[in-house]
């Protein structure tokens, strides 16, 4: 599929088809972990985990790009795509990444900005670092200026102040998907 097939998919899912996903294949990981994990089941628009898990089916044989691991949540939801192969990176170490054993998920301890030609091999990447819109403003601006084709997923939009300035001053077309995301806001961001 295009990018742009991608994109429109994503935007046309419904929150049904999201809760009908089978999220308990990965409890033998979410249920040792603490935090987000607990999380992991919730329904779409209260999380924005189904929403990844779907995403992951899109694509086939990829690169996806987590960026913000924390403890490896959404890493393990994008990683239900098997052909897939996730980069997730943190400049913080988490020790329960230790508990994902999934072959297709690389955890990187580096700002992913320190080598950002890496993210020109991917279509997909996922946003939800800081959330003081300071690193996001920055990973946006690289984005632009590395010429970036693909689709940004951000998480929290609508956490706070800061992040309603991040979301609301990019101009590449996007979409508001936090009905079916995340309750503190989910957008999607497309580039050609």
């Amino acid at each position: 599929m295009t990018t742009r097939e991608i994109y429109e998919k994503i935007k046309s899912v419904s929150q049904e088809e999201l809760n009908s996903l089978d999220m308990s294949t990965e409890r033998d990981t979410t249920t040792k972990m603490t935090v987000f994990a607990l999380y992991y089941e919730y329904p779409a628009g209260r999380e924005h985990y189904r929403l990844l898990k779907y995403i992951s089916k899109l694509f086939q044989g990829e690169k996806l790009f987590d960026i913000g691991t924390n403890n490896g949540v959404s890493a393990i939801a994008l990683s239900n795509e098997k052909t897939n192969h996730i980069h997730s990176y943190d400049v913080v170490y988490f020790h329960e990444t230790e508990l994902i054993k999934e072959p297709n998920i690389t955890f990187y301890v580096e700002n992913v900005l320190d080598k950002p030609e890496v993210l020109n091999e991917t279509r997909f990447i996922m946003l939800d670092t800081d959330h003081d819109g300071k690193f996001e403003n920055i990973f946006y601006d690289h984005l632009i200026s590395s010429g970036y084709k693909g689709i940004l997923f951000c998480d929290d939009i609508h956490l706070n102040p800061h992040m309603e300035s991040f979301w609301n001053r990019i101009t590449h077309e996007k979409v508001d998907m936090t009905s079916i995301g995340h309750n503190t806001g989910s957008g999607l961001v497309i580039f050609e």
